[in-house]
């Protein structure tokens, strides 16, 4: 409920304010039609996101827009005829550029979009589709995510696990898999700057994967991340009035990257803002000539930043027709060691940078003089639909130990070769599973990693 702020009364500075608990149902997400404007920054000023409770007040009043974007819903059908009959006639859309990991390869894509149904019982992500010359290549999950169950109330809790997987030509192939847990763990009323509304907040947790197979690398790679997203949902608002995500990438020892999202009315591009120099890396732990991709989060937009990259010690190359002053270097290192990153974002409106100290380590591979093995991670994901568990783990000899989300072991082998490990993992049913590996000649290593069968 959307309430209009009238002037000041006596009766209002005298009696408490109520706070109406809301029903979330299918009427109040996105439809076919829909066009809903968003404001987006990652500075959450004074903020904190996490308190909550029942009858609660959340005042983000102040929150600051760095950019806009907007969110067009159409039919599947009407983008493209056959992905209409893969998705279904129900199904809706809406461009997804930069939420699949392709712009790392060579793969010159017309359009992404993001599969969604939207019925009585749930509000679902069914997949995506990616337009290529003219065609379409659907993604779709097994089990679509179930972003919400309804009529959606306080205290509702769910999971699903979701899987899907596509091959672009012949060289290329994305897999994406995950398990999300939700949580109406508020209600209450929020003041963002586009209004005040009764709202219902959801926790949700998702630990997504996605594995990138193309030929040239040889093995798949393997981008593990944790989102901790807070949503608030309103009546006849469609999509929530602000959602704010915390991202950990697996093997990053930095904080949360951070993305604030609010629902909005047109604001005036500004040329005032200055920037705030963000950034993280595909990888923090790499061979000597392993590409890494530093991802680029600074704000208020690419388009209205410079930037400049420099590295201490400066023995860096960069790839894929990038330099220092690429919004999205991809680099190697020649020489190992630990690496100091720094990221300097400037704008008519000022300047900022951020420096990650000792951000990268740098080992040699197997097989040379001096090969060094600290902090190196090992690659663990499943394959085959969540049927085959694989490791890779260059040269290392060790122990692997399953266990499932209770702690109970259900698989263990000792002494085996980690370098392109495999293991059965059909008989295991879906959920979260603990991988421990265990490097005994190594000063007792060990490495503790989650992977979800969906």
């Amino acid at each position: 409920m959307k309430k209009i702020i009238l002037p000041v009364l006596l009766f209002s500075l005298l009696a408490p304010a109520v706070y109406s608990q809301i029903t979330i149902n299918d009427n109040d997400l996105p439809a076919a039609g829909d066009t809903l404007r968003y404001s987006l920054t990652i500075n959450p000023q004074q903020y904190d996101f996490l308190p909550t409770g029942e009858d609660f007040q959340w005042n983000f009043s102040g929150l600051k827009h760095q950019s806009q974007v907007l969110e067009e819903y159409e039919l599947v059908s009407g983008i493209n005829f056959l992905m209409g009959i893969i998705f279904g006639s129900d199904a809706i859309a809406t461009s997804a550029f930069g939420d699949l990991p392709l712009d790392d390869f060579e793969v010159d894509v017309d359009g992404v979009y993001s599969v969604f149904k939207n019925t009585s019982q749930h509000y679902t992500n069914d997949g995506f589709f990616i337009l290529l010359d003219g065609f379409g290549l659907p993604l779709k999950y097994s089990e679509p995510d179930v972003i919400y169950s309804f009529p959606l109330n306080f205290g509702d809790q769910d999971s699903t696990a979701f899987f899907g997987s596509t091959n672009l030509g012949d060289t290329l192939s994305l897999t994406r898999q995950g398990y999300r847990i939700n949580e109406v763990d508020g209600w209450g009323n929020i003041v963002t700057p586009f209004g005040e509304f009764d709202a219902l907040r959801i926790k949700s947790t998702i630990y997504e994967s996605d594995s990138v197979y193309w030929e040239s690398f040889g093995e798949p790679v393997v981008l593990n991340r944790t989102i901790t997203r807070y949503s608030w949902l309103a009546k006849d608002e469609k999509n929530p009035v602000l959602e704010v995500s915390y991202t950990v990438f697996e093997g990053s020892d930095e904080t949360p990257a951070i993305r604030i999202k609010y629902r909005d009315i047109y604001r005036e591009p500004s040329d005032e803002d200055p920037p705030v120099a963000n950034f993280d890396a595909s990888t923090t732990n790499a061979f000597t000539d392993e590409e890494i991709t530093l991802f680029n989060y600074s704000t208020p937009s690419h388009d209205a930043n410079n930037y400049s990259w420099s590295f201490i010690p400066e023995n860096v190359n960069f790839h894929n027709d990038t330099d220092a002053a690429s919004t999205e270097p991809v680099i190697s290192f020649s020489e190992p060691g630990t690496y100091t990153v720094k990221l300097v974002a400037e704008n008519e409106a000022g300047t900022d940078s951020l420096t990650r100290t000792d951000f990268i380590t740098i080992t040699l591979p197997a097989g040379t003089d001096k090969y060094v093995r600290d902090k190196v991670k090992p690659h663990v994901y499943l394959s085959h639909y969540g049927n085959q568990l694989n490791i890779s783990f260059k040269a290392v000899y060790g122990e692997v130990s399953v266990f499932d989300i209770t702690g109970r072991l259900i698989f263990r082998t000792k002494e085996v070769l980690l370098d392109n490990f495999t293991q059965d993992f059909v008989s295991f049913g879906q959920g979260i599973y603990v991988v421990n590996i265990s490097v005994p000649g190594n000063e007792n290593e060990n490495h503790t990693l989650k992977i979800i069968k969906p």
